[in-house]
């Protein structure tokens, strides 16, 4: 999918049916769009290839209005979220313009307001323009869907909306563009356009495999000191008829109560810690993760998670448990008690026959069947959470989680060492294979999950099982302690992996950090060998740790610098000061967490807009401040 000019920041927002991942902080141009689609298995992304699929296209007082060339174009980002700008030609107007995806909606708008400061009557089109020349399927790779490009002018009970299709034998997904009191400019075409073309009902071009242009506006004439608004809706539907009826539901209610009813609910999922700096940093990532970590497919209606929604990320389009349920969760429980229980749905209900792999498609097909051993812990470590934080056991008393429970309690026992009641895995946490299959993180997990097994079955009335989950709990816990801690440069510490036969590895891994134990409950911060195993991986003896470096933080070892999960590690173990330190200085690309930073500089380095360490971040940064558990 294109993406903004490298000079220009590129912008996310979106809502739950759409994401729109790179605004032009230049322009306001929206280079592409993604939906999610469980016939496809992952997510649809629309582009414009070297041109925008969609930009504001202005006209004022007979002068056409680049924004991406105009002066004093001002920017924010109102309730962290929602790119809006403003411009104005002293004496003569003033603009402003939001790229909204209302809440509860299926699209988006340009949602301008033009005021006449002049003495003089003013002329305006207010509007824009675009291309569709891409239709991609992302799950984690992109892939070109061979479908068919048309044009028309659709005239229904809906209104006047130009409509951009793309179909295979049949309809698979439309784009449909109307304004508020219809079009005055409407065309559609393979070629460049002039931007005078009046509505023709009926109206069809067929683009093919060429690019699609589009240009759409209203003309407006006011008084001086009158103020008019105009809203451009963009609505998606699987057909013509569908995204129609989706943009004339946004114009139904205008750009003013759109954006006044998506600001309320924002609001309400809005947190402070009481600095304004830290409130900025946790509430974009709290956003990010919240319409980014998860959605609704355009032909379904329950919420599906995946790791991030943007095409820059590594993993896009795909499902894991480790993302969903350790790192998006806790700060969607957080914010929105209903949307933690509809993750909880489809981790279990939908995703849960595909317990332990690495990875799935949307629909719960797997993608990659690898084991590991922390996706296996993580749904049930998130249930746990829940009906600890909300009282609420229905979903623990499902008859089909019921069944899952049982499932992944053969599961783990197949798993198990034959030596010690520790479990192996083939991958680590950080998605690299484990010579030394017996990992101390890994099986701290097993540990906290047995523990949450324990307490949900107890809440559900069923004593005897949640009695033989608890002395399960005390023997792995008891097995960690005897196998997987060792001498080490530090004292008695805890090691990174062993094989039960002699070898073990020091160190640890961001993705699953040792310091996170008394984070998951299973030692005290004080506990002599875990303060050894710290002060280790924080140390210059530790190859990751970078030490001393202008910009520290233990760091992957697949990146080879410091790590973002690494950083939400240390807020969450006793080390706010210097975490804290370490973000206010870091050019976060559009203040979101990535996948890890260069210790000399702090400039970002791989993936970017990861969902989970979005919401992870977000969640340690809550924590760190001292704001309750969930």
């Amino acid at each position: 999918m294109p993406a903004p000019k490298a000079q220009t920041l590129r912008l996310p927002t979106g809502n739950d049916a759409v994401a729109l991942p790179s605004v032009d902080s230049a322009s306001a141009a929206v280079h592409g769009i993604s939906v999610l689609m469980r016939k496809f298995r992952g997510q649809v992304e629309l582009g414009g290839g070297d041109e925008p699929l969609a930009e504001p296209w202005l006209s004022i007082g007979g002068k056409a209005v680049h924004l991406a060339k105009a002066k004093g174009l001002a920017l924010s980002r109102e309730e962290n979220w929602v790119p809006s700008f403003a411009l104005s030609d002293p004496k003569a107007w003033s603009l402003a313009l939001r790229v909204l995806a209302p809440s509860g909606e299926r699209g988006f708008v340009f949602d301008f307001c033009l005021k006449n400061l002049g003495k003089k009557k003013l002329a305006a089109q207010l509007g824009g323009q675009g291309a569709l020349s891409y239709c991609g399927l992302r799950f984690a790779e992109a892939h070109a869907l061979g479908l068919e490009r048309s044009g028309l002018h659709h005239q229904s009970s809906h209104g006047q909306h130009l409509v951009l299709s793309l179909s295979s034998a049949m309809p698979e997904l439309a784009l449909a563009i109307g304004a508020s009191e219809g079009l005055d400019v409407a065309e559609l075409g393979t070629a460049a356009l002039k931007g005078a073309g009046a509505f023709s009902a009926g109206k069809r071009v067929e683009a093919g495999d060429k690019p699609l242009r589009w240009s759409a506006a209203r003309k407006l004439s006011l008084e001086p000191g009158a103020e008019a608004r105009v809203t451009l809706a963009f609505g998606l539907g699987l057909d013509a008829a569908g995204a129609a009826a989706a943009a004339a539901e946004m114009l139904r209610q205008g750009g003013e109560r759109l954006a006044e009813r998506t600001m309320v609910f924002l609001a309400q999922r809005r947190r402070t810690t009481g600095d304004a700096g830290l409130d900025a940093l946790l509430n974009s990532n709290l956003l990010f993760n919240y319409f980014y970590g998860m959605g609704t497919p355009l032909d379904g209606e329950d919420l599906v998670c995946l790791a991030s929604r943007d095409p820059l990320a590594p993993e896009a389009g795909v499902y894991r448990d480790r993302d969903a349920m350790l790192r998006s969760f806790p700060s969607v429980l957080l914010v929105d008690q209903r949307r933690a229980r509809q993750m909880l749905e489809y981790a279990l209900l939908t995703q849960g026959r595909n317990q332990g792999v690495r990875s799935s498609y949307l629909d719960g097909s797997t993608l990659e069947p690898t084991f590991e051993l922390d996706q296996l812990c993580a749904p049930i470590i998130a249930l746990a959470s829940y009906t600890r934080h909300t009282g609420d056991t229905t979903l623990a008393n499902d008859h089909q989680v019921r069944k899952l429970l049982r499932n992944l309690e053969r599961l783990l026992q197949a798993r198990k060492n034959p030596s010690a009641f520790l479990y192996e895995t083939a991958f680590g946490p950080g998605g690299e294979a484990e010579s030394l299959p017996v990992l101390t993180y890994d099986n701290v997990l097993v540990w906290r999950m047995l523990c949450d097994l324990a307490e949900v079955k107890d809440k559900s009335g069923r004593e005897q099982e949640a009695r033989t989950h608890r002395e399960h709990s005390e023997k792995v816990r008891a097995a960690i302690w005897q196998h997987l801690v060792a001498e080490g440069s530090r004292g008695r510490t805890f090691v990174w992996a062993s094989d039960l036969r002699g070898s073990t590895r020091p160190g640890t891994d961001p993705a699953g950090c040792l310091q996170l134990l008394p984070y998951w409950g299973f030692c005290q911060m004080e506990d002599p060998v875990w303060r050894a195993t710290v002060a280790y991986v924080r140390s210059r003896d530790f190859q990751h740790s970078h030490a001393g470096a202008a910009f520290e933080e233990i760091g992957s070892p697949r990146l080879g610098q410091p790590s973002l999960l690494g950083l939400c590690n240390s807020l969450l173990s006793g080390h706010r000061e210097a975490a804290v330190a370490v973000l206010r200085r870091l050019p976060l690309r559009q203040g979101l967490a990535g996948e890890g930073f260069s210790a000399k500089d702090g400039q970002p380095l791989g993936g970017p807009a990861l969902a989970g360490s979005a919401g992870f971040l977000a969640w340690s940064l809550w924590r760190a401040c001292g704001k309750a558990a969930v």
